[in-house]
This record gives C-alpha cells, sequence and structure tokens, in this order.
C-alpha cells in the first residue's frame, strides 16, 4: 500500500509539473471557430488531421506545430508547450448581416456630415439625417457610435448606443446638443527621434476602443505627435504607430500597437531597432537571420502572399530554441491543404517579422495570435519587419 501512495504521489507531482511549464508533457486545446480544416504535428509523427477543425486537443511533450485553414490562408503556429497550452486562432468572421440605421445630428451646432461605428467596419454620410444601410454587419449585441463632424471633417460630438443587431433590422440614433460632451482628448508624444534616418514614411493611427470592441476612428499624426480626439464612453484608446523605409514594398519596417488602460491617454512610443532577416526565393521560403535581440522577444511572424493565398506562421523563441532559421512546411501531400504552395512563376511577397509584446505569449495567443489585439487594454505589441519579392523559379 505504501508503494502505490508513492506511486500515487509520484504522479501528483509529475503532473503539477507538466502544467507549470510543459517540460514533462501537456495537454494542448486549440480553439478555430470558423476553420474548414485544422492539422497539427508533435515531434518524430506526420502532420494528423482534427477530426474537429474548430475545437481539438493534442499532447505535447515541448515543441508542436498547428495548421488551421481559414479560406485561402493557412495560419501556422509552431510551439511549445511550455508557452501556450491553450491556443486560440478564430477565422475572420466576414461580416454578411444587413441592416439599417436611421440617424440625425442636425441639432449639433456646426454639423455637416456624419459616420457610424459597429463591430465590423464604418459608413459615412455627407448630410445630418438619413439613413445607414449596412450590408457587412455580423449579428449579436454590440456597441454602435453615432460620430457628428464638422465641414472639416472633425469629430465634434458623438454617442454610444448598444444594440442587438439581427438581419434586416432597423434602428434610430440622434445626437443633441450634449453629446458634444462626450468628446475628450489624447495625446501622443513625438517619436521622429525613433525613426532610423532617411526612412521615407512614418504614421500614426488613434483610434479608441468601445467596451465591446466596436474601434471608433480617431485621427492620423505623423512623427511629431501632436492631440486627438477620444471619447469619454470608450474603455480604452488605441494608438499603432509606424515608421517604412521605403513608401512601397518591399521594404523593412518597425511598429507598435499600442492601448491605454483608460479613454484620453497619453502614449509614448518605443519603437524597436529595424530586423535584417534572410528570405530564400523558393516555393516554401528559407527564413534565416532569425538572431533578433530583444528583452520582450516572443518570437517571429513569417509569411507569404501570393495571387488570393496566404501562408502566415508564428514561430516562438521557444520553438526555435538556438535555431536562426525556419523553413514554412510543405502540407500540401494533404488534400485539404494541396493549394498552399506558390508554383513555378508565381509573384510572391515575403516578410518576416520580430514581435515584441508586454504580454507574455500564452497572454497574448488568448487574444488571440492572428489578430491586432485591440479589446484588451494597457498592452504594447512592437514589431520589426524585413520583406523581399521574387519570382518563384
Amino acid at each position: 500500500m505504501k508503494g502505490i501512495r508513492y506511486l500515487f504521489a509520484a504522479a501528483a507531482l509529475l503532473a503539477v509539473l507538466a502544467a507549470c511549464d510543459g517540460s514533462l508533457g501537456a495537454y494542448v486545446t486549440v480553439s478555430a471557430t470558423g476553420a474548414e480544416y485544422s492539422a497539427y504535428q508533435v515531434p518524430g509523427d506526420a502532420w494528423r488531421m482534427a477530426d474537429d477543425p474548430e475545437n481539438f486537443d493534442l499532447w505535447a511533450f515541448g515543441p508542436y506545430q498547428v495548421a488551421v485553414k481559414c479560406g485561402d490562408t493557412l495560419h501556422l503556429y509552431s510551439l511549445t508547450a511550455g508557452e501556450v497550452t491553450a491556443l486560440q486562432s478564430p477565422c475572420e468572421e466576414n461580416g454578411s448581416t444587413s441592416f439599417s440605421v436611421s440617424f440625425d445630428v442636425s441639432a449639433v451646432n456646426g454639423a455637416a456630415s456624419a459616420d457610424i461605428y459597429y463591430k465590423n467596419g464604418l459608413d459615412s454620410q455627407g448630410a445630418t439625417s438619413g439613413t445607414f444601410n449596412i450590408t457587412n454587419g455580423v449579428s449579436g449585441q454590440q456597441d454602435v457610435v453615432l460620430v457628428a463632424e464638422n465641414s472639416s471633417g472633425d469629430p465634434i460630438a458623438a454617442r454610444m448606443v448598444s444594440l442587438e443587431i439581427s438581419e434586416g433590422g432597423s434602428y434610430n440614433i440622434s445626437l443633441s446638443a450634449q453629446d458634444t460632451g462626450n468628446l475628450i482628448t489624447g495625446s501622443l508624444d513625438a517619436f521622429s527621434a525613433q525613426v532610423p534616418p532617411g526612412w521615407a514614411s512614418t504614421l500614426a493611427l488613434i483610434g479608441s476602443v468601445t467596451p465591446n470592441g466596436t474601434l471608433v476612428l480617431s485621427s492620423g499624426l505623423s512623427s511629431g505627435g501632436g492631440s486627438f480626439t477620444s471619447y469619454s464612453f470608450a474603455s480604452h484608446d488605441l494608438a499603432s504607430i509606424t515608421a517604412r523605409e521605403q513608401l512601397l514594398s518591399p521594404t523593412k519596417s518597425v511598429s507598435q500597437v499600442i492601448t491605454s488602460s483608460a479613454p484620453g491617454a497619453g502614449f509614448t512610443a518605443q519603437l524597436p531597432a529595424p530586423f535584417d532577416a534572410t528570405i530564400s526565393h523558393e516555393a516554401l521560403p528559407l527564413f534565416s537571420g532569425l538572431g533578433y535581440t530583444a528583452g520582450d522577444l516572443l518570437g517571429y511572424h513569417l509569411e507569404i502572399d501570393w495571387g488570393s493565398y496566404k501562408l502566415s506562421a508564428f514561430v516562438s523563441s521557444g520553438y526555435l530554441e538556438n535555431n536562426t532559421s525556419y523553413q514554412l512546411p510543405d502540407l500540401t501531400s494533404y488534400p485539404a491543404f494541396s493549394d498552399f504552395m506558390p508554383g513555378s512563376g508565381d509573384n510572391v511577397k515575403a516578410s518576416a517579422e520580430a514581435v515584441m509584446s508586454s504580454l507574455s505569449l500564452k497572454e497574448l495567443s488568448a487574444l488571440p495570435l492572428n489578430r491586432m489585439p485591440r479589446e484588451k487594454p494597457g498592452l504594447s505589441v512592437r514589431l520589426a519587419g524585413d520583406e523581399e519579392k521574387f519570382v518563384v523559379p
């Protein structure tokens, strides 16, 4: 009996250790809402198709890979069980819900036009009253924001309404003079000193995010920074700051997405150093030079685009260990993924980005990894990118 108790105690200890860092193995759960096909692979085994492409799990003793097909995009993840045991990779929700919103902003002094923001996008009208006929919406509870603008296109009043949107639904939002009080001001510090000399383009796009995740655009600012309009009803503000070596691709770039903890934020950029990757000119490129140095480095986003297809991979630092190169895997022997390799003569754009964040990879992967993490306040994601274009031999 004592020996059996020791065995149970040892098994319990091993389970705790596995749950802590994955070094002794752990279950990895994958949620991929909307996926058509999914597959996974662990070292020593072939890729296996998931019976349920939207929800499945696997057992990993360390490194593992996951592939998720969303239309013409194949998302690849090369991770370790010590980093991520709950992977979120939902497919983009293509809005197809039609609904209408009658609006009136004429009670706002100086109003000349109106914008409406909803879960899946925005629309504009150059009038103070009328109807927005939305055809690319999504159903369900969401924040809808009506903004009045003056003749210069500056927001002067706004109101947020929480609506249960349904197919064919009709809704009404009107603004009063009191809605001017919903506008507040935030600021972005100048970041020109962080831009490498001679780079051609800088831009900061600012917006506010409502409690249910609707993004309300504010303004674009140069590297000199400045003030921007925010909204008191928002959860937080978002700044997407980018500097590019050249205006057009291929080019090097550095960028940062920052979200504040509250609206009316004061943003300070911390752009990363440039990244110099080497990308082989073949159908499934070998990405080399993956030795970027940063204390908050999580891994690399590696991508190829050709025609309407995209193969997008996230490779973690833990998966690479001390390796500095990674080749995109060939999954074309599986019928579900047979289209995901460019052919001879195809024009390919290939990009490599070093990914850094104030969040751990576990936290970032829950947002999830394949979308801009706009809905979480108080985070920073920094990217240092390099691009190339070539024709497949």
